[in-house]
């Protein structure tokens, strides 16, 4: 079973239980890395202005300790190849990587709330509204996750094992 580096386990160590709790879970089957949990005013300021934020601080779900909001990867992965730098198939390849984790991660924190683990839903930066929709999204923020507030329409269906 994988484990978390030091750094990673650091960083996680800065969010919000529900968020910890998750992402040990999908440990448990999709090795990833953490990147980032609280952000400090430098941190938040750096991110927004190298465009991986557009929430200045301190308003960030980044910025609240602990940290509502999380930044993680599939380990190992490349930016380059994320980015087309080394040929679009390697980049389609590595998008569907991203997109099998998010999957995980959204399908075992659905998981979760519904069972009662978790005391909030959590959504992602591709999918800000939770609606299954990303083609009206205009900011993709792919390592993003985030604790949300339950939606009226949110009915959670206590599954009893």
């Amino acid at each position: 079973m994988p484990v978390y580096s030091q750094q990673s386990e650091g960083r996680l160590s800065t969010c919000h239980s529900d968020l910890q709790k998750v992402f040990r879970r999908v440990l448990e089957v999709f090795d990833h890395t953490i990147e980032c949990g609280f952000r400090n005013k430098d941190a938040q300021d750096n991110a927004v202005l190298t465009g991986h934020s557009q929430t200045p601080w301190p308003t960030s779900k980044h910025n609240k300790i602990p940290s509502e909001a999380v930044d993680a990867m599939p380990w190992p992965y490349s930016y380059a190849d994320l980015e087309g730098k080394n040929g679009k198939g390697v980049q389609l390849r590595a998008l569907v990587r991203c997109g099998m984790f998010i999957g995980y991660v959204i399908a075992t924190a659905d998981e979760m709330y519904a069972k009662g683990e978790i005391e909030a839903p959590i959504t992602t930066g591709v999918d800000w509204d939770n609606d299954k929709n990303v083609i009206e999204e205009r900011f993709l923020d792919l390592p993003h996750y985030q604790r949300r507030m339950p939606y009226k329409s949110d009915e959670r269906k206590v599954i009893q094992t």
